[in-house]
């Protein structure tokens, strides 16, 4: 397991939004990023707001939303736009609010992404790169143990163990397809769920790589506490 350490949460989010604020600075045309919710993932958004590069070559996708309104705060995309209400500037593909099914939205939302990300992906990849926290069950978006999912684009947790209920989620064949995979995790209470993905546990969090890159970008607190 690959780790990259930092003292504090704060240095841990402002070195990993500086990082992709140079890749996008560098990049020819667009950057593609997946970002995730949660304490830390919201912080590094907010982080990013704060770096100077072009919006409009930076395609920001979550990788899993809550299929809730989208006023509704436990709503990744509304705590987004809270932190930085500038990545409304970017190319933001946002998730669809309830409208029917979960299963329906997933299915309409995958065609969507579809038609976004494959045309630019003719080395296979879709993503430049994916950011994820993880669980202290050892899930990543919203894909949770012992859970069948499907192969499609976006999958659709309709019995989240966490509320709320019901959830999309990028699959883990779309994860997979990322130039780098970082995970921002931080607390010594993830300690223990850490430890045994380092230890090769049939988890959710092991079941993602990037095609070139996999890093754990840690504070000392879980780091001392491994």
């Amino acid at each position: 397991m690959t780790m990259k350490v930092h003292e504090t949460q704060q240095e841990l989010v402002a070195s990993v939004a500086a990082e992709i604020a140079d890749f996008i600075r560098d990049c020819e045309e667009v950057f593609r990023l997946v970002v995730t919710g949660g304490g830390l993932g919201i912080a590094t958004i907010a982080a990013l707001g704060r770096q100077e590069f072009d919006r409009k070559k930076l395609r920001i996708v979550f990788c899993d939303e809550r299929y809730v309104d989208n006023d509704q705060e436990d709503r990744n995309e509304h705590q987004a736009l809270e932190a930085w209400p500038g990545i409304s500037d970017c190319q933001f593909i946002r998730f669809p609010a309830p409208d029917g099914s979960a299963l329906a939205a997933a299915e309409d939302f995958s065609e969507v992404l579809k038609q976004t990300y494959e045309t630019s992906s003719s080395d296979g990849t879709l993503f430049d790169l994916v950011l994820l926290g993880v669980g202290e069950d050892g899930h990543v978006a919203s894909l949770f143990p012992n859970k069948e999912n499907s192969k499609s684009w976006v999958v659709a947790e309709i019995d989240s163990p966490k509320p709320p209920k019901q959830r999309l989620s990028l699959s883990f064949e779309v994860l997979n397809r990322a130039t780098k995979v970082w995970f921002v995790v931080g607390g010594q209470a993830k300690a223990e769920i850490v430890n045994k993905l380092n230890q090769g546990a049939d988890l959710p969090a092991n079941k993602v790589k990037g095609f070139e890159e996999t890093t754990w970008w840690v504070d000392r607190a879980l780091s001392d506490a491994l």
